[in-house]
């Protein structure tokens, strides 16, 4: 071949490459799933050409200023290197933030971060922020037109943040589904209402996607603590990874999820399920007290103290007591609808597990999955 049609098509492959590679992406800080989150990085730096920094969004474990942005402008000496702070990008980025060396070299949401960062990006610098949980919408939106005016092409957004936390593997899954749904969503404020321990953090990832016309969100593994381990029942952390890149919006994630229980609203101030187990789906009732109808062959009925669940032809029936919770995710093909049987001690709510579970599942008739899946007719 001709050295300069040989050219040609190499500037072509890089021209294209460049306008396609991903410009953000979600990570896990959970070790559990680093040999997993090591894929991610190195299939991540072989569809970049080139990246010189590296910015890092992380969940504010412990300060108790969760009001605040703080940074880091400290080099880090790692196992595998060293890895410098981007000063002239941290400079412009950081103006008015807090700076804390001592915060950020204690929060595993960056320090767990780093060592990938360096070895699948030997030559990027990096301007690590911890983002506070209540920091406001002015500021992250603030912070999200800066990354834009100054992380071009050859830089890099990471977003590291864990999903559900504490829940059973089962209501984990409606909650990711959901998450799934808001991080490809035409609206980045969709994310806010997402179980993960930054929504923040992700909002601020979408939000500078979308000024960088690169909202295509690609998923590249979702996995739960839980499921790795071999116990479902346990509490859970998942994770999602995947990244933002220009192209058609991904619309795979389009689901309906759904979370219903009668008359245990208090629980949310209690110990027991708390507000993690309330939020992260799209609807949620707390107190049944009309019949739910929205989905397709399910119908939930507000019931007695005791539920009773039936089943005739493609027809669901829940007679909805003080006893269970009912979650599920439509996907448009069918849905899955998540059983969890619930008990109470002292006024105080909790979720059964082990042989109390399974024989509650027993006297109610359904399999011990505690999961049933509807197929619609198509």
């Amino acid at each position: 071949m001709p050295w300069d049609k040989l050219i040609g098509i190499k500037l072509v492959v890089l021209i294209w490459s460049w306008y396609f590679q991903p410009t953000a992406i979600i990570v896990p800080h959970q070790n559990t799933v680093r040999n997993i989150r090591q894929m991610f990085f190195n299939r991540t730096a072989k569809a970049r050409p080139l990246t010189r920094t590296v910015i890092l969004l992380s969940p504010d474990h412990f300060s108790p200023n969760q009001e605040s942005i703080f940074f880091s402008d400290r080099n880090w000496t790692l196992s595998n290197g060293l890895l410098e702070y981007a000063d002239r990008t941290g400079k412009n980025i950081t103006s008015d933030f807090s700076r804390s060396n001592r915060l950020l070299t204690i929060d595993h949401g960056i320090y767990n971060i780093l060592p990938e960062i360096k070895t699948y990006f030997p030559r990027a610098r990096i301007v690590p922020l911890l983002v506070g949980e209540r920091v406001s919408r002015k500021k992250l939106d603030a912070l999200a037109d800066r990354l834009s005016a100054n992380c071009r092409w050859d830089c890099l957004v990471i977003a590291s943040v864990d999903f559900s936390h504490y829940l059973p593997h089962a209501l984990a899954d409606v909650h990711d589904a959901f998450s799934l749904k808001a991080l490809a969503a035409p609206d980045p404020d969709l994310i806010m209402a997402s179980e993960a321990d930054s929504p923040n953090s992700l909002y601020v990832t979408r939000k500078f996607s979308d000024l960088r016309k690169a909202d295509n969100f690609l998923l590249f593994a979702h996995t739960n603590s839980a499921e790795i381990i071999g116990q479902r029942d346990t509490e859970s952390t998942s994770h999602i990874m995947g990244w933002y890149r220009r192209g058609r919006r991904n619309n795979k994630f389009d689901t309906f999820t759904f979370l219903m229980t009668k008359n245990i609203s208090g629980a949310r101030d209690k110990p027991g399920p708390g507000e993690r187990f309330f939020y992260g789906t799209e609807y949620v009732n707390e107190n049944l007290t009309e019949t739910f109808n929205l989905i397709r062959g399910l119908e939930i009925i507000p019931g007695g103290k005791a539920s009773k669940v039936t089943r005739e032809a493609n027809k669901l029936t829940v007679n909805l007591g003080k006893d269970l919770a009912v979650a599920g995710i439509d996907t448009g093909e069918g849905v899955r609808i998540i059983f969890l049987p619930l008990g109470e001690i002292s006024g105080q709510t909790y979720l059964q597990r082990g042989l109390e579970k399974t024989e509650y599942f027993d006297r109610l008739g359904i399999d011990q999955t505690g999961e049933i899946f509807i197929h619609y007719q198509m």
